[in-house]
C-alpha cells in the first residue's frame, strides 16, 4: 500500500521532470555555423558523358586559404547513372593546385559501378596541404569498353573545408 506522504514526493518528482524538461526544450541557440559559398558548389543541370572523354570536370574548383599546416576536407556528391556495360564504373580523381586528377591518392576512387538503376553517391577524401591558398577540384571518367551506353549525371555537389566554426 502506498502512503500518501509517498504519493505527494512522486507527484513532485514528477512535476520537477515536467518542468526541467519544459525549461530544456525551451533552450534556444545560436545557428549552425555554414560553409562559405566559396567553399562549396551545386549544380542541378544533366549531362552524359562516355568512355572515351577521359577525365572531366564535374564542377568548378574551389579554394580556400589556410594559415598552417592542415589536412583539408573535400566531398563530393552525386546522383548518377551507369547505363554501360557490366562492371563499368565511374571514377573519381582529385585535382590539387591544377595538377592533373589523381585517382585513389586522397580518397576512394570508384564512385559509382553499373547498377541498371539511378543512385545517390556520396564520397569524401583528405587533401594535406601546408598553409596559403588551396584549390581543389572533382574530376570524374567511366571506365567502360569504348562502345558502351554513356554514364549520366543529375544532381551534384562538392565542398571543400579547412576549419568548421
Amino acid at each position: 500500500m502506498t502512503s500518501r506522504k509517498q504519493l505527494i514526493g512522486a507527484s513532485a518528482a514528477v512535476a520537477f521532470v515536467a518542468a526541467t524538461a519544459g525549461v530544456i526544450t525551451t533552450v534556444t541557440a545560436g545557428p549552425a555555423a555554414a560553409l562559405p559559398a566559396s567553399q562549396s558548389v551545386c549544380a542541378m543541370n544533366g549531362f552524359p558523358f562516355w568512355s572515351d572523354a577521359g577525365w572531366i570536370s564535374m564542377l568548378p574548383a574551389r579554394t580556400v586559404v589556410t594559415s598552417g599546416a592542415t589536412t583539408l576536407k573535400v566531398s563530393a556528391t552525386a546522383d548518377i547513372g551507369v547505363d554501360s556495360a557490366n562492371n563499368a564504373e565511374v571514377r573519381l580523381g582529385w585535382s590539387v593546385n591544377n595538377g592533373a586528377p589523381a585517382e585513389g591518392v586522397y580518397g576512394p576512387a570508384n564512385f559509382a559501378v553499373h547498377a541498371g538503376s539511378w543512385a545517390a553517391r556520396t564520397t569524401f577524401g583528405l587533401i594535406s596541404v601546408g598553409a596559403g591558398t588551396t584549390t581543389v577540384q572533382p574530376y570524374i571518367r567511366l571506365s567502360a569498353p569504348v562502345l558502351s551506353p554513356p554514364a549520366n549525371i543529375i544532381h551534384r555537389c562538392f565542398t571543400i573545408e579547412a576549419t568548421t566554426s
